[in-house]
Protein backbone atom coordinates (compact mmCIF):
# COMPACT_ATOMS: atom_id res chain seq x y z
CA UNK A 1 0.00 0.00 0.00
CA UNK A 2 1.38 3.40 -0.96
CA UNK A 3 1.72 6.26 1.50
CA UNK A 4 -0.94 8.83 0.71
CA UNK A 5 -1.48 10.08 4.26
CA UNK A 6 -2.06 13.64 3.06
CA UNK A 7 -5.14 12.38 1.16
CA UNK A 8 -6.24 9.32 3.13
CA UNK A 9 -6.36 11.07 6.51
CA UNK A 10 -9.64 12.85 5.77
CA UNK A 11 -11.60 13.73 8.95
CA UNK A 12 -14.94 11.95 9.17
CA UNK A 13 -14.27 9.62 6.21
CA UNK A 14 -12.62 6.20 6.24
CA UNK A 15 -10.41 5.97 3.12
CA UNK A 16 -8.68 2.74 2.12
CA UNK A 17 -6.39 2.30 -0.87
CA UNK A 18 -5.53 -1.07 -2.46
CA UNK A 19 -2.98 -1.88 -5.18
CA UNK A 20 -0.09 -4.06 -6.22
CA UNK A 21 -0.77 -7.49 -4.72
CA UNK A 22 -1.40 -9.51 -7.90
CA UNK A 23 0.67 -10.52 -10.93
CA UNK A 24 -0.33 -11.72 -14.38
CA UNK A 25 -0.10 -15.33 -13.15
CA UNK A 26 -0.87 -15.02 -9.43
CA UNK A 27 -4.14 -13.74 -8.01
CA UNK A 28 -4.02 -12.12 -4.58
CA UNK A 29 -7.10 -10.98 -2.69
CA UNK A 30 -7.09 -8.16 -0.16
CA UNK A 31 -9.78 -7.65 2.47
CA UNK A 32 -11.92 -4.57 3.20
CA UNK A 33 -14.06 -4.45 6.35
CA UNK A 34 -16.99 -2.09 6.66
CA UNK A 35 -16.46 0.46 9.44
CA UNK A 36 -19.15 0.43 12.09
CA UNK A 37 -21.97 2.94 11.71
CA UNK A 38 -21.30 4.14 8.13
CA UNK A 39 -24.21 4.91 5.84
CA UNK A 40 -22.54 5.53 2.46
CA UNK A 41 -19.85 3.72 0.51
CA UNK A 42 -18.06 4.98 -2.60
CA UNK A 43 -15.72 2.70 -4.57
CA UNK A 44 -13.43 3.74 -7.43
CA UNK A 45 -11.57 1.00 -9.29
CA UNK A 46 -9.14 1.02 -12.22
CA UNK A 47 -7.81 -1.99 -14.12
CA UNK A 48 -4.12 -2.65 -14.75
CA UNK A 49 -2.50 -0.51 -17.42
CA UNK A 50 -1.17 -2.06 -20.62
CA UNK A 51 2.58 -2.52 -21.03
CA UNK A 52 4.27 -0.67 -23.87
CA UNK A 53 5.25 -2.23 -27.20
CA UNK A 54 8.80 -3.09 -28.26
CA UNK A 55 10.53 -1.01 -30.93
CA UNK A 56 11.58 -2.97 -34.01
CA UNK A 57 15.14 -3.80 -35.11
CA UNK A 58 14.76 -5.86 -38.30
CA UNK A 59 15.66 -3.23 -40.91
CA UNK A 60 18.12 -0.40 -41.46
CA UNK A 61 15.66 1.96 -39.75
CA UNK A 62 12.69 0.92 -37.65
CA UNK A 63 9.57 2.28 -35.97
CA UNK A 64 9.34 2.84 -32.24
CA UNK A 65 6.98 0.84 -30.06
CA UNK A 66 3.54 2.27 -29.24
CA UNK A 67 2.49 3.10 -25.69
CA UNK A 68 0.16 0.88 -23.68
CA UNK A 69 -3.45 1.86 -23.01
CA UNK A 70 -4.64 2.70 -19.51
CA UNK A 71 -6.98 0.56 -17.51
CA UNK A 72 -10.68 1.38 -17.58
CA UNK A 73 -12.31 3.11 -14.58
CA UNK A 74 -15.49 2.20 -12.74
CA UNK A 75 -17.12 4.12 -9.87
CA UNK A 76 -19.89 2.88 -7.57
CA UNK A 77 -21.79 4.77 -4.85
CA UNK A 78 -24.05 2.54 -2.79
CA UNK A 79 -25.90 2.76 0.54
CA UNK A 80 -24.04 0.80 3.21
CA UNK A 81 -27.09 -1.34 3.97
CA UNK A 82 -26.59 -3.14 0.63
CA UNK A 83 -22.91 -3.93 1.29
CA UNK A 84 -21.79 -6.89 3.44
CA UNK A 85 -19.39 -6.43 6.33
CA UNK A 86 -16.46 -7.80 4.29
CA UNK A 87 -15.50 -7.23 0.65
CA UNK A 88 -12.63 -8.78 -1.28
CA UNK A 89 -10.45 -6.71 -3.60
CA UNK A 90 -8.32 -7.99 -6.47
CA UNK A 91 -6.29 -5.25 -8.14
CA UNK A 92 -5.28 -6.14 -11.69
CA UNK A 93 -1.58 -6.40 -12.50
CA UNK A 94 -0.14 -4.07 -15.12
CA UNK A 95 1.06 -5.61 -18.37
CA UNK A 96 4.77 -6.15 -18.94
CA UNK A 97 6.92 -7.70 -21.61
CA UNK A 98 8.68 -11.04 -20.95
CA UNK A 99 12.33 -11.25 -19.95
CA UNK A 100 13.42 -12.01 -23.53
CA UNK A 101 12.22 -9.22 -25.82
CA UNK A 102 10.97 -9.78 -29.36
CA UNK A 103 11.30 -7.17 -32.07
CA UNK A 104 8.06 -5.22 -32.63
CA UNK A 105 6.19 -7.20 -29.95
CA UNK A 106 2.77 -5.66 -29.29
CA UNK A 107 1.53 -4.22 -26.03
CA UNK A 108 0.81 -6.57 -23.11
CA UNK A 109 -2.70 -6.34 -21.65
CA UNK A 110 -3.35 -5.35 -18.05
CA UNK A 111 -5.49 -7.52 -15.77
CA UNK A 112 -9.01 -6.50 -14.66
CA UNK A 113 -9.71 -5.20 -11.16
CA UNK A 114 -12.56 -6.65 -9.06
CA UNK A 115 -14.39 -5.93 -5.83
CA UNK A 116 -16.42 -8.98 -4.90
CA UNK A 117 -18.39 -10.69 -2.15
CA UNK A 118 -16.13 -13.75 -2.16
CA UNK A 119 -12.41 -14.23 -2.98
CA UNK A 120 -13.17 -16.54 -5.87
CA UNK A 121 -10.80 -17.26 -8.74
CA UNK A 122 -13.84 -17.99 -10.91
CA UNK A 123 -15.64 -14.69 -10.64
CA UNK A 124 -19.31 -14.57 -11.56
CA UNK A 125 -21.38 -11.41 -12.07
CA UNK A 126 -23.71 -12.17 -9.16
CA UNK A 127 -20.87 -11.86 -6.64
CA UNK A 128 -19.24 -8.81 -8.27
CA UNK A 129 -19.80 -5.29 -6.97
CA UNK A 130 -17.21 -3.58 -9.19
CA UNK A 131 -15.33 -4.54 -12.34
CA UNK A 132 -12.77 -2.39 -14.18
CA UNK A 133 -11.06 -3.87 -17.22
CA UNK A 134 -7.34 -3.67 -17.89
CA UNK A 135 -5.62 -1.96 -20.81
CA UNK A 136 -5.72 -4.13 -23.94
CA UNK A 137 -2.92 -5.91 -25.83
CA UNK A 138 -3.18 -3.33 -28.61
CA UNK A 139 -2.90 0.44 -28.37
CA UNK A 140 -6.44 0.83 -26.96
CA UNK A 141 -7.31 1.49 -23.34
CA UNK A 142 -9.42 -0.83 -21.20
CA UNK A 143 -12.95 -1.47 -22.44
CA UNK A 144 -16.04 -0.43 -20.52
CA UNK A 145 -17.49 -2.72 -17.92
CA UNK A 146 -21.26 -3.26 -18.05
CA UNK A 147 -23.85 -3.62 -15.33
CA UNK A 148 -24.39 -7.21 -16.51
CA UNK A 149 -20.88 -7.95 -15.24
CA UNK A 150 -21.46 -6.34 -11.82
CA UNK A 151 -25.21 -6.32 -11.15
CA UNK A 152 -24.84 -5.74 -7.40
CA UNK A 153 -23.92 -2.13 -8.18
CA UNK A 154 -27.48 -1.52 -9.38
CA UNK A 155 -28.47 -1.01 -5.72
CA UNK A 156 -26.71 2.33 -6.01
CA UNK A 157 -25.27 4.58 -8.72
CA UNK A 158 -22.43 3.67 -11.07
CA UNK A 159 -20.36 5.16 -13.89
CA UNK A 160 -18.03 3.60 -16.45
CA UNK A 161 -15.07 5.21 -18.23
CA UNK A 162 -13.15 3.63 -21.10
CA UNK A 163 -9.36 3.64 -20.74
CA UNK A 164 -7.24 6.14 -22.63
CA UNK A 165 -5.34 4.72 -25.60
CA UNK A 166 -1.57 4.88 -25.77
CA UNK A 167 0.04 6.88 -28.55
CA UNK A 168 1.87 5.58 -31.60
CA UNK A 169 5.59 5.05 -31.93
CA UNK A 170 7.67 7.23 -34.22
CA UNK A 171 8.03 6.15 -37.84
CA UNK A 172 11.20 4.50 -39.12
CA UNK A 173 13.87 7.05 -39.94
CA UNK A 174 13.89 9.37 -36.91
CA UNK A 175 10.14 9.90 -36.46
CA UNK A 176 9.17 11.23 -33.03
CA UNK A 177 6.80 9.33 -30.76
CA UNK A 178 3.30 10.80 -30.71
CA UNK A 179 2.51 13.35 -27.98
CA UNK A 180 0.40 12.10 -25.06
CA UNK A 181 -2.58 14.25 -24.05
CA UNK A 182 -4.22 14.61 -20.64
CA UNK A 183 -7.67 12.94 -20.86
CA UNK A 184 -10.82 15.02 -20.42
CA UNK A 185 -13.30 12.13 -20.36
CA UNK A 186 -13.33 11.98 -16.55
CA UNK A 187 -10.88 9.09 -16.24
CA UNK A 188 -8.02 9.71 -13.80
CA UNK A 189 -5.37 7.57 -15.53
CA UNK A 190 -3.45 7.99 -18.77
CA UNK A 191 -2.13 5.84 -21.60
CA UNK A 192 1.57 5.56 -22.38
CA UNK A 193 3.47 7.46 -25.10
CA UNK A 194 5.19 5.84 -28.08
CA UNK A 195 8.94 5.50 -28.53
CA UNK A 196 10.97 7.36 -31.14
CA UNK A 197 11.83 5.73 -34.46
CA UNK A 198 15.26 4.34 -35.20
CA UNK A 199 17.09 6.47 -37.76
CA UNK A 200 20.43 6.75 -39.50
CA UNK A 201 22.67 9.43 -37.99
CA UNK A 202 20.09 10.16 -35.27
CA UNK A 203 16.94 8.55 -33.95
CA UNK A 204 13.57 10.10 -33.12
CA UNK A 205 12.65 11.53 -29.74
CA UNK A 206 10.32 9.59 -27.49
CA UNK A 207 6.71 10.66 -27.11
CA UNK A 208 6.29 13.48 -24.60
CA UNK A 209 3.26 14.70 -22.61
CA UNK A 210 1.11 17.61 -23.72
CA UNK A 211 0.43 20.26 -21.10
CA UNK A 212 -3.16 20.30 -19.75
CA UNK A 213 -5.47 22.80 -21.41
CA UNK A 214 -5.04 26.29 -20.03
CA UNK A 215 -2.13 27.55 -17.97
CA UNK A 216 -2.18 26.00 -14.48
CA UNK A 217 -1.32 28.42 -11.68
CA UNK A 218 -0.66 25.66 -9.14
CA UNK A 219 1.36 22.47 -8.98
CA UNK A 220 -1.42 19.93 -9.50
CA UNK A 221 -0.06 18.90 -12.92
CA UNK A 222 3.65 19.21 -12.11
CA UNK A 223 6.45 18.21 -12.44
CA UNK A 224 7.12 18.50 -16.15
CA UNK A 225 8.31 15.23 -17.73
CA UNK A 226 10.00 14.51 -21.04
CA UNK A 227 10.23 11.68 -23.52
CA UNK A 228 13.59 10.03 -24.15
CA UNK A 229 16.16 11.94 -26.15
CA UNK A 230 17.25 10.38 -29.44
CA UNK A 231 20.55 8.63 -30.09
CA UNK A 232 23.09 10.66 -32.03
CA UNK A 233 25.98 8.79 -33.58
CA UNK A 234 27.49 6.54 -30.90
CA UNK A 235 25.69 8.40 -28.09
CA UNK A 236 22.81 6.21 -26.87
CA UNK A 237 19.22 7.34 -26.57
CA UNK A 238 17.74 7.93 -23.12
CA UNK A 239 14.72 6.38 -21.44
CA UNK A 240 11.32 8.02 -21.29
CA UNK A 241 10.14 9.38 -17.95
CA UNK A 242 8.02 7.16 -15.72
CA UNK A 243 4.50 8.08 -14.64
CA UNK A 244 3.69 9.77 -11.36
CA UNK A 245 0.65 10.32 -9.14
CA UNK A 246 -0.20 14.01 -8.87
CA UNK A 247 -1.60 15.71 -5.79
CA UNK A 248 -5.04 14.59 -4.60
CA UNK A 249 -5.18 11.93 -7.31
CA UNK A 250 -5.94 14.57 -9.96
CA UNK A 251 -4.17 12.37 -12.51
CA UNK A 252 -1.99 9.24 -12.67
CA UNK A 253 0.41 9.79 -15.54
CA UNK A 254 1.46 7.22 -18.13
CA UNK A 255 5.02 6.26 -19.02
CA UNK A 256 6.75 8.19 -21.80
CA UNK A 257 8.46 6.87 -24.91
CA UNK A 258 12.13 5.98 -25.16
CA UNK A 259 14.35 7.67 -27.72
CA UNK A 260 15.12 6.01 -31.05
CA UNK A 261 18.50 4.46 -31.96
CA UNK A 262 21.02 5.61 -34.56
CA UNK A 263 22.74 3.33 -37.07
CA UNK A 264 26.09 3.74 -35.33
CA UNK A 265 27.37 1.04 -32.97
CA UNK A 266 26.67 2.20 -29.42
CA UNK A 267 23.77 4.45 -30.42
CA UNK A 268 21.18 2.13 -28.91
CA UNK A 269 17.49 2.83 -28.31
CA UNK A 270 16.01 4.08 -25.03
CA UNK A 271 13.61 2.21 -22.75
CA UNK A 272 10.01 3.26 -22.20
CA UNK A 273 8.93 4.68 -18.83
CA UNK A 274 6.73 2.70 -16.45
CA UNK A 275 3.14 3.84 -15.96
CA UNK A 276 1.77 5.09 -12.64
CA UNK A 277 -0.96 2.85 -11.10
CA UNK A 278 -3.59 2.06 -13.73
CA UNK A 279 -1.70 3.90 -16.48
CA UNK A 280 0.00 2.58 -19.61
CA UNK A 281 3.71 2.00 -20.06
CA UNK A 282 5.75 3.90 -22.62
CA UNK A 283 6.93 2.26 -25.84
CA UNK A 284 10.64 1.64 -26.38
CA UNK A 285 12.60 3.35 -29.12
CA UNK A 286 13.11 1.76 -32.51
CA UNK A 287 16.49 0.14 -33.03
CA UNK A 288 18.55 -0.69 -36.14
CA UNK A 289 20.24 -3.71 -37.69
CA UNK A 290 23.56 -2.13 -36.77
CA UNK A 291 22.60 -2.13 -33.09
CA UNK A 292 21.57 -5.80 -33.32
CA UNK A 293 19.06 -8.05 -31.61
CA UNK A 294 20.70 -7.85 -28.22
CA UNK A 295 20.13 -4.12 -27.95
CA UNK A 296 16.35 -4.03 -28.07
CA UNK A 297 15.20 -1.56 -25.44
CA UNK A 298 12.64 -2.57 -22.81
CA UNK A 299 9.24 -0.88 -22.93
CA UNK A 300 7.65 0.50 -19.76
CA UNK A 301 5.44 -1.70 -17.61
CA UNK A 302 1.78 -0.85 -17.22
CA UNK A 303 0.88 0.38 -13.74
CA UNK A 304 -0.98 -2.04 -11.47
CA UNK A 305 -4.68 -1.39 -11.05
CA UNK A 306 -6.02 0.06 -7.82
CA UNK A 307 -9.15 0.51 -5.72
CA UNK A 308 -10.11 3.37 -3.39
CA UNK A 309 -12.99 2.76 -0.96
CA UNK A 310 -14.49 5.66 0.99
CA UNK A 311 -17.10 5.17 3.70
CA UNK A 312 -18.85 7.66 5.96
Amino acid sequence: MLDFNHVLATPGIDVQYFTGQSTATLTQWQTWRKPRGVKNIYILGVGGGGGGAVGANTAATNAGGSGGGSGAQTCVWIPAMFVPDVLYVQTGAGGQQPAVLVSAAAQVAGVPTYVALEPSTTLTPNMTLLLANGGTNVISGGTLATIAGMPLAARGSYTFFVGQSGTGGGTAGSGAGTTLSVPISGIMVQGGAGGGGGGSATGGTGGAPAAPSGSPINDFFLPTRTGGTSASGATPATAGGSGIITRNFIMNYGGLGGGGASDTSGGVAGAGGNGAPGSGGGGSGGSTTTAGANTLARPGNGGDGFVIILSW
